[in-house]
């Protein structure tokens, strides 16, 4: 909803009613016509079918349509086509048609789209929910890609992640004051089921969020990325709010997706099952967080 709101969807496409002002640097957008709007702010949503245009049989087509619509000269249309494709590395799709694309390949479509468009500000709403495992990587990837390109220093959130007031009071004294570390971690604090869980091994949690481009670099495992930092780590006491599951049943099925993403990924490199593991880990886990 965040993200309808803010790239000027809703209440507009979407209905509803919305409060209140928007504001982009200060001044409100809330009057803007939609192509104004659109030359800003751009928003990339969860399923990369339902933001195709329908009307495009290639994809240089597809990526071209939200330049072209806002009446640019058809030499910028093409340039900032080419741009988008070539940035994502995906040129040699700009022949094929869109509807018959992969959900992964879709989405590097639809980003690519979005980066045409050359807006102030990208906003993306889960744009991994409805990929499996190969095609989230490579659209991470891609994202990644975009925002290390353009800014020395990254804050990188979950959907499900908020900064609380006194984390982003810090955040800002740091960046303003420096020096500055490789990268910094927060305490995140969880919500669970209405409640805050501050104990059981879910606190402090720390999670490194904030990091210096030039000195630090994605890595881990798919479902488990961590930022992998060549420098010193600084603490930040201000907490990350993370939101998680609605009930038990989003939790359990939470749990499905994941342990199928780890499993492949254990597959295809070539690790085999342990049933040791299986037996003890699980005991060694209840140990540490409920007794140790």
């Amino acid at each position: 909803t965040l993200c309808l709101v803010a790239g000027g969807l809703a209440p507009r496409v979407s209905g509803g009613t919305v409060a209140g002002d928007i504001t982009l640097d200060g001044a409100s957008v809330r009057g803007w016509p939609m192509y104004r709007v659109a030359e800003q702010v751009v928003t990339g949503l969860q399923d990369p079918g339902g933001q195709l245009s329908l009307v495009a049989e290639t994809v240089f087509g597809e990526v071209a349509f939200g330049p072209a619509n806002l009446g640019l000269p058809r030499e910028d249309v093409v340039d900032r086509s080419e741009a988008a494709l070539r940035r994502l590395g995906i040129e040699e799709l700009r022949e094929r048609d869109p509807a018959r694309l992969s959900g992964g390949e879709q989405q590097l479509v639809v980003l690519a789209g979005l980066l045409a468009m050359r807006p102030r500000c990208l906003l993306l709403d889960e744009p991994l929910a409805h990929l499996d495992a190969a095609g989230s990587r490579g659209v991470l990837e891609a994202i990644r890609a975009v925002a290390e390109a353009r800014n020395d220093w990254i804050l990188s959130l979950d959907a499900d992640e908020r900064l609380s007031p006194g984390l982003r009071a810090e955040i800002g004294a740091v960046l303003d004051e420096g020096p500055l570390k490789a990268a910094y971690s927060f305490p995140r604090l969880t919500r669970y089921l209405g409640r805050w869980i501050r104990h059981g091994g879910w606190y402090p949690d720390r999670k490194v969020r904030l990091f210096d481009r030039r000195r630090a670099r994605w890595g881990g495992v798919d479902p488990h990325d961590r930022v992998e930092v060549d420098g010193p780590v600084g603490r930040l006491d201000g907490d990350l709010h993370h939101h998680t599951y609605r009930d038990i049943a989003d939790h359990l099925g939470f749990i499905d997706r994941y342990t199928t993403i780890a499993a492949r990924e254990k597959l295809e490199a070539g690790e085999r099952f342990r049933l040791h593991r299986m037996c003890l880990r699980p005991l060694g886990k209840f140990l540490r967080m409920y007794l140790l």
